[in-house]
């Protein structure tokens, strides 16, 4: 099996850039598309193994550390996470891996929800 160029194509949260009070769920989506093997187009792809995704406190420490996420459709996986009542206030970020034989990719870290008092 050839390597492809894995290439997320979003990163999504519910509403996006959801604000949520402390307590609530949050669920977070990455769609994988494949550039490689279709010259000009994207397509949905599923790599060899299923995404990850590590989320961070406001405070930039870890509060998850590259769980797996969930299989939704072909190219498309999310992961639902749930917020402590002692869970920071304010912006949380996350980043997605995936690998795929001996290529990964990971994404920029980026703004995914806000934590507001309940």
């Amino acid at each position: 099996m050839a390597d492809v160029t894995l290439v997320f194509d979003a990163v999504i949260v519910d509403r996006y850039f959801r604000k949520i009070a402390v307590g609530q769920a949050v669920t977070l989506l990455a769609q994988v598309k494949d550039i490689s093997s279709s010259p000009g187009q994207r397509v949905n792809f599923d790599p060899v193994s299923i995404p990850q995704v590590a989320i961070h406190n406001p405070d930039g420490s870890i509060k998850v550390d590259f769980a797996q996420c969930n299989f939704v459709n072909t190219g498309l996986y999310n992961y639902q996470h749930q917020t402590l009542l002692s869970d920071q206030l304010g912006m949380y970020t996350a980043c997605f891996r995936l690998l795929n034989n001996s290529k990964s990719a990971v994404t920029a870290e980026r703004i995914v929800f806000e934590v507001t008092p309940a």
